[in-house]
């Protein structure tokens, strides 16, 4: 997943501040891209450390971004963070085993 690259820092507090400057930046200079990709690196880092309702909404807001963007492959790509938070949030990856 592309959303990896910003995820490698870890389940830390630290990754997230990394991810959070990332979007201050991007959004400060309305690059939508970055955006997009610092949405998804705070998702995959909060819900590194279990924090599943901040971990949606960043993946819900990288979604819209990725709609405005109008590409279907970023799309995809929060859509799949979206899923993969809410089955762990609600337990069900034991289907998946």
């Amino acid at each position: 997943m592309l959303s990896k690259t910003f995820g490698l820092t870890g389940a830390s507090e630290k990754g997230i501040l990394l991810a959070k400057d990332a979007l201050s930046s991007a959004l400060s200079r309305s690059d939508r891209r970055v955006e997009l990709f610092s949405q998804l690196g705070l998702a995959q880092n909060y819900f590194n450390l279990k924090r599943f309702s901040e971990a949606k909404y960043h993946a819900n807001h990288a979604l819209a971004v990725a709609v405005s963007l109008k590409s279907l492959s970023l799309e995809a790509e929060a859509l799949l963070q979206i899923v993969h938070i809410d089955c762990f949030e609600n337990n069900v990856m034991h289907l998946f085993a």
